[in-house]
């Protein structure tokens, strides 16, 4: 506590990270009420035992200015855990106050808010003392992160104080020390039933449901803080009977105890995990109209303008394309390329026809009475419901005895029965049959290889351990013998739409192939340079944060727990602004990310990319923990003038950011994040927009239709 306190008071706390020391100074009168604005100054300690002095002077109207000076700070010092300060006053009046070093690994709360001037005028002094920009940054972070929760001043009531007379409630001793750390946000979006609470669901309604119930259920107030995780880590606490957030605040941060597992979002999910064998059954549901077959050839024949009897005019040949779901009701990368495929075929004058499990079952061979549904599009039109047996039979009353090119290309045989699908074959007579490496569900019932929903397993042997402790362990064995008599029966070629997905799926499987190639599902055109305006001197200050963005579905695979333990660190951050682009309905809620409603069709190819663009968004955040087969989001980053942040398991992502030198690849989830919060993310964006990102089109390919065009060309 300070030594003085005649004229004016000092309140001063002092806490440690991993980079060293950071000073936080409140200046007050003798009544408390803080009149000037906190001062952060950070430096590690080997640089402290080599500073004899630093000052900082910060204007914040209508507060007072004030210049503090930083006395050598001894090494015994420190570890007695004081040391000696010494503030200089506008008004020419000095004085020393003592030092608290609390030990802290979290920034404390400030009574005010600093002003984005103050912030940069802060950051342009720590760049003037002669630390890298980045560095300068954290420190700034520092700052920002003080002060209090969305920048407002918290109250601090007494136990028995009242609040006004519209019904707000008593404050007490827990709920004053963890109201700083609680996020009222977070806590409304996570536990929707309490919409109910008849004290309703105010910040202080919902700040008192959890100090007095919610942490009783196992509810975390903070997206930083896991209530049961803390208590089964601290026994004491648990024994103790109180609190696990208040004993946290008020001694487990200062500690080092953890606040949530390092690896909480894989936590959570094995949690979770259901037993696969209930998930094989498909169940019909109580209203589904399925077309007689002898409909259905109508249909096919309507459809495809033929006439039983007739010679084909202007039909080169037909397609009998599979996947797993409706191309033209589901919305996804697969459903884009299937949409191209089908009518680039239709422009070579091709029937282009497909079919998708009427229930989404996505595993091959399901059972139940449901697992033979079929929905089935006809040059991207839905014709109607039916299955495997009445599809073959009216696909040989239409096609029988014409002279057409007759093609069979899978996309996904997940959903599907495998001798469905090979009487499918041998009723269209194809000639040629394609299997695409959209995923992987050709080597494991679980389609992005991921052991127990959580780690990459690398397509190990079925009969390895890694797959006997893992969830899909025991249904991978039957599911590969599904695969190997579907290749047995029809001979494939395999086509990848990238080299690290081909690879990966030559090493995993003994699948015979006709042939194996790639064939990239788009390819980036430069068109041209973005670049900052002005000299970008002023990336990364505030009032002109880096741009970060998540695209697409929120889900663990794609990378999203990553985005939340970033938001969750950078919080209150001035460098970094966070948003997620995804269709309508996607959206999480995540507090600090900025939500963009984007819907790509078959319609509107380039919405992602020019929405990406109309943003100004500097990275897209592709942090996959599985083999991405291909990625579109990278592509449309690419195409928007983005760079991308990648992991080395992304597969595909990893692969096209290091050939095309746009972006960053990582080890792990642990470098990538301390790329962010060492504002490393933001000396890279600077750097890249003064010499301009490529920024383009995508072309697409066609898929299936190019590689019949690839072949024609040849002959």
């Amino acid at each position: 506590m300070p030594r003085s306190r005649d004229k004016k008071s000092i309140v001063t706390t002092c806490f440690t990270d991993d980079a060293g020391w950071l000073l936080t100074v409140f200046v007050s009168n003798g009544a408390g009420a803080l009149f000037v604005e906190e001062l952060s100054l950070k430096t590690s300690l080997r640089q402290f035992n080599h500073i004899h002095a630093a000052s900082l002077s910060i204007k914040n109207h209508p507060f007072t200015p004030f210049v503090c000076t930083i006395l050598p700070l001894l090494r015994e010092e420190i570890a007695a855990g004081w040391a000696e300060m010494q503030v200089v006053h506008s008004d020419g009046w000095t004085e020393k106050v003592e030092i608290q070093i609390d030990g802290s690994s979290t920034a404390a709360l400030s009574p005010t808010a600093f002003s984005e001037e103050a912030l940069s005028r802060a950051v342009g002094h720590f760049r003037s003392m002669g630390l890298p920009f980045a560095r300068a940054l954290a420190f700034g972070h520092a700052m920002a992160m003080a002060a209090p929760w969305s920048g407002q001043t918290v109250p601090m009531a007494q136990p028995d104080d009242r609040d006004n007379a519209q019904g707000e409630l008593p404050v007490d001793e827990v709920t004053a020390a963890v109201a700083p750390y609680f996020d009222p946000a977070y806590y409304r979006a996570t536990y929707p039933d309490l919409a109910t609470l008849g004290s309703g669901t105010s910040d202080s309604a919902l700040l008192h449901h959890f100090c007095r119930i919610g942490w009783r259920e196992g509810r975390n107030p903070s997206s930083a803080f896991d209530t049961l995780y803390y208590a089964a880590a601290n026994p004491d606490v648990t024994g103790a009977g109180i609190n696990p957030f208040w004993h946290y605040v008020v001694a487990g941060m200062a500690e080092g105890r953890r606040a949530k597992p390092h690896d909480g979002h894989r936590r959570a999910i094995l949690r979770s995990l259901p037993p696969v064998p209930t998930r094989r059954e498909a169940t019909v549901p109580n209203a589904v109209t399925r077309l007689h077959r002898e409909r259905l050839a109508e249909a096919l024949t309507e459809r495809s303008c033929i006439r039983p009897g007739a010679q084909r005019r202007g039909r080169r040949g037909v397609v009998l394309s599979v996947s797993h779901d409706c191309y033209i009701r589901s919305f996804g990368g697969t459903q884009i390329v299937i949409s191209d495929e089908q009518k680039r075929f239709n422009v070579q004058d091709y029937i282009y026809i497909h079919i998708s499990p009427g229930l989404p079952v996505l595993l091959i061979d399901p059972q139940g009475p449901g697992a033979d549904l079929l929905e089935v599009v006809v040059d991207g039109v839905h014709v109607g419901t039916s299955n495997h047996d009445d599809l073959a039979w009216s696909l040989a009353k239409c096609f029988d005895g014409r002279a057409l090119d007759r093609l069979f290309t899978v996309h996904c045989a997940l959903g599907h029965r495998v001798d469905g699908l090979v009487a499918l074959q041998r009723a269209v007579k194809s000639s040629r049959n394609w299997f695409w490496v959209h995923d992987f569900s050709s080597l494991c019932a679980n389609h992005t290889l991921l052991r127990n929903d959580v780690s990459f397993c690398g397509a190990p042997p079925p009969d390895s351990t890694a797959c006997a402790i893992c969830i899909h362990g025991g249904e991978r064995s039957r599911h590969l013998r599904s695969m190997e008599r579907l290749f047995t029966e029809i001979r494939f070629h395999v086509v990848a739409p990238s080299r690290s997905a081909l690879d990966l799926w030559r090493h995993g499987t003994w699948l015979p192939a006709l042939s194996t190639e790639v064939l990239e599902h788009c390819r980036f055109v430069e068109s041209g340079l973005r670049l900052s305006a002005g000299d970008g001197s002023t990336v990364g200050l505030p009032g002109n944060p880096v741009r970060v963005a998540f695209v697409g579905s929120p889900t663990f695979h794609k990378g999203w727990g990553l985005l939340e333990d970033l938001v969750d660190a950078l919080r209150g951050s001035f460098s970094y602004r966070f948003y997620h682009f995804a269709a309508p309905g996607l959206h999480r809620g995540l507090p600090g990310v900025a939500e963009v409603a984007v819907t790509v069709t078959a319609t509107d190819r380039h919405g992602m990319a020019e929405s990406l663009a109309a943003h100004a968004i500097d990275l897209v955040l592709v942090p996959s923990v599985w083999p991405e087969t291909f990625s579109f989001v990278t592509h449309e980053a690419l195409a928007a003038g983005a760079d991308v942040v990648a992991l080395e398991t992304g597969g595909n992502v990893a692969a096209t950011v290091s050939r095309l030198g746009r972006g960053h690849v990582f080890r792990n989830e642990s470098d990538l994040l301390e790329f962010f919060t060492s504002f490393a993310a933001v000396e890279y964006v600077r750097d890249r927009l003064q010499v301009g990102i490529p920024a383009g089109t995508l072309d697409h390919c066609g898929a299936t239709a190019a590689l019949v065009e690839r072949t024609e060309a040849r002959t």
